[in-house]
């Protein structure tokens, strides 16, 4: 079951028309420019707006995704939800419309207990991967140990806690190659990430084409290379997501700057202002973005 899920792995950004409904052709678009730029995966997961999504309007984006891939890389559908009984059956459907792996984060704080009676709840659902995904709610070390030790499909963790590099080291140093690491945070740290042992990426998908190639740097073992690749061709973006405090809005505004989707139409964020849409119109001018 590990191993499936390496390299770039884009996380699926949910297009939309103006008037706020599901953009399939958009959608397959965006699939499928990733794909052809060099993503080794795709997923949804909560920069998707999936919490935003009916349960209705979730299986048809997952339905479109896995119908566009046709096999060509392995699909993680996002199944978080707060409801245990809804994530569960989430999980299960994904699987039985074909989902490599479910992507699931709590989306409430809670006790330990509950963290651990919601990831089983999912393990028992499905027999494909579960990633847990370490996010706002840190889950112990030793709860992920637990897991993994009982539920052998319950094999990634897509690690962005507030110190992820530290969080990281100490879940491959207690599991080694029971369980695979991979990155989150927009693909921010894949630089100092590489050498720990982390085997992949989920950045947003707008920058797909240049992530693969700091990916491929990477693997070649040119380190100087990567650095150059991803400081001057990815990070200027990652520092505006900061900046603007609006990652979804930011990324679709560049996949409709590219000629990607139609709408940059946001569910769950405000459009840019005057202000903030020219500094992102110069900054992709810099960045050779086109």
């Amino acid at each position: 079951m590990k191993g499936k899920f390496k390299g770039i792995i884009p996380i699926i950004q949910t297009p939309f028309t103006d008037d706020g409904e599901i953009d399939e052709v958009s959608l397959r678009s965006e699939v499928s420019w990733a794909i052809k730029v060099g993503a080794d995966g795709v997923g949804t997961a909560n920069a998707s707006e999936t919490s935003l999504l009916s349960e209705e309007e979730r299986e048809k984006v997952a339905i479109i995704i896995l119908d566009e891939t046709n096999g060509r890389v392995p699909v993680t559908i996002c199944t978080g939800h707060q409801g245990l009984q809804v994530a569960a059956k989430l999980s299960k459907q994904a699987q039985e419309i074909g989902a490599d792996a479910v992507l699931v984060m709590p989306f409430i704080q809670t006790s330990v207990d509950n963290y651990e009676r919601y990831y089983r709840a999912i393990a028992e659902a499905v027999e494909i991967p579960v990633m847990i995904q370490d996010a706002s709610y840190p889950l112990p070390l030793t709860l992920i140990a637990e897991l993994n030790e009982e539920y052998d499909h319950i094999c990634y963790v897509k690690e962005e806690t507030q110190h992820a590099l530290e969080k990281t080291r100490e879940i491959l140093g207690a599991l080694g190659d029971r369980i695979t690491v991979l990155g989150g945070s927009g693909g921010n740290y894949i630089i100092e990430q590489f050498p720990s042992g982390v085997k992949g990426w989920m950045p947003g998908t707008c920058l797909t084409d240049r992530f693969a190639l700091v990916y491929k740097m990477l693997l070649k073992g040119d380190l100087k290379k990567a650095r150059e690749r991803f400081y001057n061709g990815c990070l200027p973006l990652a520092n505006f997501h900061s900046v603007s405090e609006k990652f979804v809005t930011v990324e679709k505004a560049v996949l409709k700057a590219r000629g990607i989707i139609s709408s940059a139409y946001c569910r769950s964020e405000t459009p840019l202002d005057p202000f903030l849409e020219g500094q992102l119109a110069a900054l992709l001018e810099y960045m050779g973005i086109t």
